[in-house]
Order: C-alpha cells, then structure tokens, then sequence
C-alpha cells in the first residue's frame, strides 16, 4: 500500500464523509471533465498554472483555464494564489488513488512525460534569457507543450523560475522516479544558471549529482562533462576546492576526448580559477594560457575576454599590476564591442579591487560606481562581494561605520549561501575596521573565525592575511611575543604562495612587532626588506616606509 493510500485510509476511518464528498463531486462530473481532475493529479508540483494543466491535457491553454475555472467552481481545487491552482492534500490523494484504479499506466505515463517535457521547454526558455551564452540544450522531448510562458527579459526569467521553484524540483524528482535519464540531466542543465546566481547550491550539487549518475553510461559524453562542469562550479563557490577540480579534471577528459572544443577552453578557465582560490598562481596562469589559445583559434570573443579577465587577477596577485590593468581594459573592450554588460560590470568590479591594490582609491571608487546600479542583476554572490568593495573604499577613506554596515550585509548574505570564501573577507573587514578603531577585542574575535575558515577551505591567500591581521591587532594591544608569532606564520605561508605586497605588508608589521620587543636592528632589517618589495610594485607604502626608517633611530619604545 502506497503512502497516499495509508492516509487516505486514515482519512476515512476518522471521518469517512470528507472522502464521500470527493466521491460525490467526482462522480458529478462530465466525462471529460472527470479525465482531466485525473490528468492533473499526475501533476508532481504543490501547484500547477494553465500553462502547465493544458500541458498535462495536450490541449490549448484557454481550454485548460476554462476547465480549472470548472473544478474550482466545484470545490475540487483551490486558487490561493491568482493563476495557480492547488488541490487540497486529501484531494490529491483521492484522485491519485482513483487514477490508479482507472487508468492505464501507459497513459499514466504519457500524461507525465508531457508534463516533464512543458516544464523542461519554460525553464530552458528561461535560461536562454538568464545565460544566453551557455550552451545550447539539447533536451529531445517528446511532447511539444502546447503554449509556454513568455518571459520577456532576465528578471521576468528570474522571476518564474522563483514562482515555479518547487514545481520544478518536483519535475525532477518525478522523472528519476519515472526512468527518464534525459530529463534527470535536461532538468540540471536548465535550473543550472538560476540555482548557482541564487546560491540554490547544495540544490544544484544533489541535482547534478543525479545527471552525472544518470549519463555515465549514456555514451553521451558533452553531456556528462557539462553536467560534471556544473557540479564543479557549484563546489567551487562552496569552497569545496579539491572536489570542485577533481569534477573540472574529469569534464576537461571527456571534452578533450569528444573533440569538444568550446567546453575544453571553459572547463580550463574554471580550472585556473580554482587553482588561483588555492593559492596556486602558476598552474592558474598556465591554465589560462592554454584556454586564451583555444578560445582565439575558435574565434570566441566573449571566451577571450572573459580569459583576459580572469589572467588579469591571477597577474594581480603575482604583483604584475600593469601587465594585468592592460589585460582587463582589453577585456572591457572586447565586452563592449559584443555587448556583454553582464560581463563587463564584473570586470569594471574587478578592475576596482586592482585599483584598491595598486592605491588608486579615487579610481577605485569610480570603477565601483560604475558597478552598482547592475550589481542586483549578477547573482547574490556578487552582490555581497560588491558589498565588501564598498566596505574596504569606506575603510580606507576613514568611514568606519559605513564600512561597517557594508561589510556586515555582506557577512548576511555569504552565511545565507554558504560561501566560505567571501564570509573569510568579510570577516578580515570587518575586524580592520575595529582594529583601526581601537575596538581591539572584537578584532581578534573576527580575525580568528576568518583564519579559522580559510584553514577549513585551504584558502591560504586569506589564510596568510588573517594571520597578519592577527598579528596587527596583537601588536596595536601590546601582545607583542604572540604578535611576532602570528607574523611569522604569516610571513612564510605569504612567502610559499608567492604573493609580493602581501609579503611586505606582512614584513612591515613584523618590523613594528619587533620594534617593541628587539629595537631597532631587526626592525631595520624588516622594513627595508619590505620597502624594496614595496617600491618593486610601484607602491605607496614604499615613501612611507622610507620616512618611518630615517626616522627609526629616534625611537625609544621598549
């Protein structure tokens, strides 16, 4: 006995006269009307539209809204919302139940897969909208859906695939249980953009999980290496690093093996991407190297630009900031010439963070202005990152409040999605910001869960500048011994990873630590070392450093 039978059995011996009055309203209805309170009951979804009703019926959708009209006229539906229709539980079990009992399984069958199949033509729709640039799908249905919604622009897109979100799930689950491998996959292909932009990503995970299960033996190999793309990038932003490349690793395999070419230079690109967040500079750049070839021997503009700016981040981080400011303005160039504003604020956002390296605050904050009125439209990871560039301007420029209420809706939104990676930034603002403040303790509070995470996510970047901000604020309360050994660690791993202004900041805190604790000699040593690699990068902090020691020898603290 199913489920719904054991409860509806329940139902009646409780109180067997709610399920006489289904009876009674069922057996009331015409013929046709009878087979079409059958057909959506089949349908999977909490609710269904005329849109999907006339899917489920094969017919046109005024039809289908005018025999909704007629079952909720007659009790057998509800409309909580205008447009959408729901049975009640108890109903839903009846007409499952009665649809068992009366029709046959080929035709219980039938009635899914077109129901399956309207669902998967909306949301690739829809996704054609929100990622024009993806892949075409390949979804091979066998029931063309009389009518679709229309859509007509990303956030009508967005917004249906909001209202239809558990419908959709459902549609999912429904067709692993019904043995459809195509449509398992097809449905991870098309909520894919939608579920990784909302930070739907343990959704999207499971949901990927079931295509790559359901193509590996499907000889279907651009399918299976995009599905283990996919899967890739939502482990990715979850900060799950080793898995995310082990996924991106066997993709690039199969693309490279069905000669498919686009796929190999994205897949690429993402590699470089998860090699950068681990700190591993030259494999990311290698990896870019070897897409920024594929994509110009295919001719794809937007793959080129898109690798010019994410080259020009992993330049950033080596110290090669004009080498990467000219990459980036080429990528802006490239993506106005296709018209790509998608792309094109992400790289105006990423152009700030190398102005905010380089000391450029004031072109910086024009960079970032330039972002804001479309960082709604980038997905909510994006949004909180932009939060946090806003933060760091404020900071820098003495707001300390105002840094503070960025960074800490930032921090919102990165523990809604479970994105370590930006909760670690978050954290090192906002314990600056108290540090710069004098609020010492709170420092240390924010600074140690960020090393914490970053060590949890093997983000050594981060890992590296929370030890050093540790070791900052450690040296601002006096906590001098502890200081010098947070700086230290902090010196190495800054060292290992090979990020230069990273290891000179590190090497001037250390200077000052020991100021306190050695004299002057070490401190000596420490800050030239730090202002050569300062003035190397064409920084700011080389002057400074300069005049803090011509004037170390007039120091006399302890």
């Amino acid at each position: 006995m199913s489920p719904d039978d054991r409860r509806l059995d329940e139902v009646r011996d409780e109180g067997r006269e709610i399920t006489t009055v289904f009876e009674i309203s069922y057996r009331g209805l015409p013929s046709s009307l009878g087979d079409a309170f059958r057909a959506f009951g089949q349908h999977p979804g909490p609710d269904l539209t005329a849109h999907a009703a006339a899917a489920a019926l094969g017919r046109p959708v005024r039809e289908a809204e005018r025999i909704l009209e007629e079952l909720f006229d007659r009790h057998l539906i509800t409309e909580p919302v205008s447009g959408r229709y729901r049975f009640h539980d108890l109903v839903h079990d009846y007409v499952r139940r009665l649809t068992r009992e009366t029709d046959p399984e080929e035709e219980r069958r039938r009635i899914v897969h077109r129901i399956l199949d309207f669902y998967l033509a909306a949301a690739e729709q829809a996704d054609r909208l929100i990622s024009p640039h993806r892949a075409a799908h390949d979804l091979r249905l066998v029931h063309t859906p009389p009518e679709l919604p229309s859509p007509r622009d990303e956030p009508e897109a967005t917004a249906w695939f909001a209202t239809e979100y558990h419908c959709l799930l459902n549609a999912a689950a429904e067709a692993e249980r019904a043995g459809l491998p195509g449509h398992v996959a097809g449905f991870a292909r098309v909520l894919a953009g939608y579920l990784e932009s909302q930070g739907h990503w343990e959704v999207a995970e499971r949901l990927h999980s079931r295509a790559i299960t359901a193509l590996r033996d499907s000889g279907d190999g651009p399918s299976l290496a995009r599905a283990l793309s996919d899967r890739s990038l939502v482990r990715f932003r979850s900060g799950e690093y080793d898995s995310a490349l082990e996924d991106a690793e066997r993709a690039l395999a199969v693309f490279r093996s069905a000669g498919e070419r686009h796929g190999e230079a994205d897949i690429l690109d993402h590699m470089g991407l998860i090699h950068w967040h681990l700190s591993r500079f030259p494999e990311a750049l290698a990896h870019g190297r070897e897409a920024l070839a594929i994509h110009r021997s295919l001719g794809d503009r937007r793959g080129e630009a898109k690798n010019l700016d994410y080259t020009a981040i992993f330049l950033e981080y080596r110290g090669r900031y004009r080498e990467a400011e000219q990459l980036r303005l080429r990528a802006l160039a490239i993506f106005t010439e296709i018209e790509d504003p998608r792309r094109r604020t992400m790289a105006l956002n990423n152009m700030g963070d190398l102005m905010l390296r380089m000391g450029a605050v004031d072109k910086a904050v024009d960079y970032y202005g330039r972002t804001a009125a479309a960082a709604a439209e980038l997905g909510r990871q994006n949004q909180a990152i932009m939060l946090i560039n806003l933060g760091n301007v404020s900071r820098h420029t003495g707001e300390h409040e105002t840094a503070l209420e960025h960074y800490r809706k930032a921090l919102a939104l990165a523990m809604e999605l479970g994105d370590r990676r930006t909760q670690v930034e978050t954290l090192i603002g906002i314990g600056a910001t108290f540090q710069d403040t004098g609020r010492y303790g709170e420092a240390l509070i924010h600074h140690e869960r960020a090393l914490a995470i970053s060590q949890s996510i093997s983000e050594r970047y981060e890992e590296a500048v929370a030890l050093r901000h540790l070791g900052e604020t450690l040296t601002a309360s006096g906590r001098y011994p502890a200081a010098i050994e947070h700086l230290q660690r902090a010196s190495d791993l800054a060292t290992r990873i090979g990020v230069p202004d990273e290891i000179a900041k590190t090497l001037a805190s250390l200077g000052t630590a020991f100021l306190h604790v050695e004299g002057r000699d070490k401190t000596r040593e420490y800050w030239q070392e730090a202002a050569q690699i300062f003035e190397s990068l064409d920084l700011r902090e080389a002057e400074s450093l300069r005049t803090r020691l011509s004037h170390l020898d007039e120091f006399t603290g302890t």
